[in-house]
């Protein structure tokens, strides 16, 4: 594979810049998925794996396979396992690692060998957005759900489509996978309402019959779902309005 060299073009862009070298695209189409601040070590990680890249990741320099090597490593999400890990707890599952996750078994499915890398790329905003639309669903209804339970739907609906989609027939997959999450929704979502709605109704009833005080929780991870597409979606009515140089080319 020839790699054409590229200068990144702000100090923190060094990541994207090797990413659009990687997948042979100016490093301004990368910028618009993950833009200039930085690049954090997970979001490249996930990036190379739905690019269908093989990397390994080490800290002291021995190249133990073929691949891509990166010297990085995530000591928030380190040091946060070591201490559950040290309390007896089980490491609490956060929002981004599991869109992460799907979004590189969707990569791997319906992408790897059946569409170029440039093209999976250009998805990943209107992919996120499907993703993440559910959330917006819950909160609209008052209820939650655990990490767990919210992959666990979505990985049975990506599964559906590999078992039973023609997928020979699938132009654009972000619009197809947006119909199926949907339509799930449609034939499921009263019965999951009920059902959370039931659970929450019951802690708080046994809080008022003056049982054991609610235990602290964490932040409800449906919230940053939910936040991260009111984002993805403004920016999508933002890319719509404004006004396109004729002479540029444009990544979504």
């Amino acid at each position: 594979m020839e790699i054409i060299h590229q200068i990144q073009p702000t100090p923190y862009a060094c990541n994207q810049t090797c990413l659009a070298m990687l997948l042979g695209i100016p490093v301004a189409r990368v910028l618009e998925v993950f833009p200039s601040e930085g690049m954090t070590p997970r979001q490249l990680h996930a990036a190379l794996d739905r690019c269908g890249f093989e990397w390994n990741a080490f800290q002291f320099g021995t190249l133990i396979c073929d691949g891509f090597y990166l010297d990085q490593r995530d000591d928030d999400a380190d040091a946060a396992a070591k201490q559950a890990k040290r309390d007896g707890k089980p490491a609490r599952e956060s929002p981004d690692g599991m869109v992460s996750e799907l979004l590189a078994d969707i990569g791997r499915r319906f992408y790897q060998g059946r569409r170029p890398p440039q093209k999976w790329l250009q998805d990943q905003k209107p992919l996120m957005m499907t993703l993440t639309w559910p959330a917006g669903w819950l909160k609209t209804r008052g209820v939650s759900l655990s990490v767990a339970r919210y992959r666990e739907i979505l990985r049975e609906i990506v599964t559906g489509i590999a078992t039973h989609g023609d997928l020979a027939k699938i132009e654009y997959f972000p619009s197809y996978l947006q119909h199926c999450v949907r339509l799930w929704f449609v034939h499921n979502g009263e019965e999951l309402y009920y059902r959370q709605k039931g659970i929450r109704d019951a802690l708080d009833l046994g809080i008022l019959k003056g049982g054991a005080p609610k235990a602290p929780v964490g932040p409800d991870p449906m919230d940053a779902l939910a936040a991260a597409h009111r984002v993805l979606a403004s920016q999508k009515r933002a890319a719509k309005t404004r006004k396109e140089d004729s002479g540029q080319t444009t990544f979504f």
